[in-house]
């Protein structure tokens, strides 16, 4: 696991965790299932989104106007550590 991921546990936002774990399980997520499985307006989505981007746990891509977001190999890792630590079932 490393000390990394347990100083980034700390860091994130609790729905940051929730996207993880959910993009970890689906592989691939619309905006809008994002935003619907977090509750969450469209600015403080797309914000936890984008540090995500930056520390590298997801990554975005569109189709035509959609946007989708998939957990990086890093992301998975992190993942992993994080139902480990929370004792989740994967």
């Amino acid at each position: 696991m490393g000390k990394d991921f347990s100083e980034l546990i700390l860091e994130l936002h609790k729905k940051q965790l929730t996207i993880i774990l959910a993009l970890d399980r689906h592989k691939n997520m619309f905006l809008s299932e994002i935003r619907k499985l977090i509750r969450s307006n469209y600015d403080y989505t797309t914000s936890y989104l984008n540090d995500l981007k930056r520390r590298g746990l997801v990554e975005e891509y569109r189709i035509g106007r959609y946007r989708i977001y998939r957990i990086t190999s890093k992301g998975e890792m992190f993942a992993n550590a994080v139902k480990k630590i929370f004792g989740i079932m994967g």
